[in-house]
């Protein structure tokens, strides 16, 4: 059987996918003594899938910022609370580290948020785009 790969799917196509939930372990970061144990622990996997969550704004010309880091691998899924935490020196680790292969979703625009927090080199990315 020959299976065809594709860089884009409508949204018809995505709604007839069969549904999945994060079936692992979720843990939210808010203290600064917690972000290197689970750092450690990020960086001891093969792939890991990035994305932040920034609070929306509805006035002209104003970006709030990004409030929350969402690392994940197979098994375990770290919130971290960027609005408590800001960028510590852990998660600057992870993301300049490049020995894990690193995932995200419209990612530039997420890397750009973290700049504004604290200027730093990003390890390469897989950057996926969003079609749907």
């Amino acid at each position: 059987m020959t299976k065809i790969l594709t860089d884009q799917v409508d949204k018809a196509t995505i709604s007839k996918m069969p549904r999945d939930s994060f079936g692992g372990r979720i843990v939210v970061v808010q203290k600064e003594a917690e972000v290197d144990e689970a750092v450690n622990y990020l960086l001891g996997q093969k792939v890991l899938g990035f994305d932040t969550e920034t609070r929306p704004s509805f006035h002209k010309g104003h970006m709030n910022q990004v409030a929350l880091l969402q690392v994940a691998s197979h098994d375990m899924c770290f919130l971290f609370r960027l609005n408590k935490l800001g960028l510590p020196d852990g998660l600057l680790r992870l993301l300049t580290e490049n020995t894990v292969l690193k995932v995200g979703l419209s990612w530039h625009d997420d890397l750009h948020s973290l700049h504004r927090l604290k200027a730093f080199q990003c390890a390469p990315f897989v950057e996926l785009q969003d079609y749907a």
